[in-house]
């Protein structure tokens, strides 16, 4: 076994169980979650992820609620309790300070700081928080990013690169690859109620919000629908802007063309990928975006926000382009072009697609690992 890992982690996260659950089977490894809800998701159920986690788990029940934000407290108490070789804390706030503070004295364990923000997340960072992500690094014994863009991000501003390791937020493949296969009876059924035998499905999914970008792109799809007759917009997920997204469809046109099945999960949000001739994620801001992930690992090709941080995953020519999310016009050409030869639904249906992620799960297990052996290490020196 590895060594002892605590993981304080925000809330829930369904992209994590995989990692979460590996990570138990490597090493002595609890999380603790700072909240009951889910991570970015409060309409999914929790008790859904909770019962998938086979790793040691709890919450953190202490702490207050000011001006909408968490404070957490109690993480001393848990840190005693496990008595880790290291601790993991996410982002530049207070779970990390609180553990800095913690370890001061002979308290022995490593500390390594994990952030989830992109190379243009971290360039707009101003005042306390810029800070922050300044020095907080430094005072870390090993650090996890989500890219090697980010690792580079972060030798430029001196944190050394041996520091430095990568772990993003994806599935195992084998994992959700086979909840692709077992959502395959649910396909026939949705190619009928949706009308989508001949239509060449643009998908996205997510909460439907500003921050996506989605006027822009039912705005982009609208000029290429004229072109493309069998092309059809679907905005899988929930959220305040869905009346109006259906609104200016409507007034764009193709009110018929772009289609809000709200909120999915489970078999009936996975089969969505079987049917995608192209998946868009255009976010004005966007951390990361784990559906890239999923898109690609269904084997089909995205169109990513050059503001998202998994557009680490795009390599253009083979899975996908990049684009700027604000460039409607820009939008409308990759649209165009990566669905001019893309195949209809039913052809989709027909067989899994070979997966087109450029980087394994195992690299993100060995990441997450590197981080926190090099923490433990770290804490013998404090002996």
């Amino acid at each position: 076994m590895g060594a002892r890992i605590l993981l304080f982690y925000p809330a829930m996260a369904p992209y994590r169980v995989d990692l979460f659950n590996r990570l138990a089977e490597e090493a002595v490894f609890r999380v603790v979650f700072l909240d009951r809800e889910i991570y970015y998701h409060r309409e999914l159920d929790p008790r859904g992820v909770t019962a998938s986690l086979r790793c040691d788990h709890g919450f953190l029940s202490e702490g207050f609620s000011l001006g909408g934000r968490s404070f957490p407290l109690g993480l001393g108490g848990e840190i005693d309790r496990f008595r880790p070789q290291a601790v993991i804390t996410v982002e530049y706030a207070l779970p990390t300070l609180l553990a800095l503070w913690h370890r001061r004295g002979k308290r022995r364990y490593g500390l390594t700081l994990l952030t989830a923000e992109n190379p243009w997340i971290l360039a707009e960072r101003r005042g306390v928080r810029a800070l922050l992500a300044r020095y907080l690094p430094r005072l870390c014994d090993s650090m996890l990013v989500y890219s090697e863009e980010m690792k580079s991000a972060f030798e430029a501003r001196g944190v050394a690169g041996g520091r430095l390791f990568v772990a993003a937020n994806h599935h195992e493949e084998g994992a959700f690859r086979s909840r692709l296969v077992d959502s395959r009876v649910l396909l026939s059924g949705m190619l009928e109620r949706y009308r989508l035998a001949g239509r060449k499905v643009v998908l996205f999914v997510g909460r439907l919000v500003r921050v996506k970008g989605l006027e822009i792109l039912v705005g982009a799809f609208a000029r290429v629908a004229r072109r493309l007759p069998e092309a059809v917009l679907v905005l899988v997920g929930s959220g305040p802007e869905a009346a109006a997204l259906g609104r200016q469809a409507v007034a764009e046109g193709v009110g018929d063309r772009v289609l809000l099945p709200g909120h999915r999960e489970g078999a009936e949000l996975v089969a969505w990928y079987h049917l995608a001739s192209l998946f868009v994620l255009n976010s004005l801001w966007e951390p990361y975006g784990a559906v890239v992930n999923e898109a690609l690992l269904a084997g089909v090709p995205v169109l990513c926000s050059h503001r998202a941080g998994s557009r680490a995953l795009i390599r253009e020519g083979w899975n996908g382009r990049i684009v700027d999310p604000e460039d409607c016009d820009a939008l409308a050409v990759g649209l165009e072009q990566e669905l001019i030869a893309a195949p209809t639904a039913e052809v989709t249906a027909v067989r899994l697609r070979d997966s087109l992620m450029p980087v394994t799960f195992q690299r993100d297990v060995d990441g997450f690992l590197g981080a926190a052996d090099l923490a433990a290490r770290s804490s013998g020196d404090r002996s």
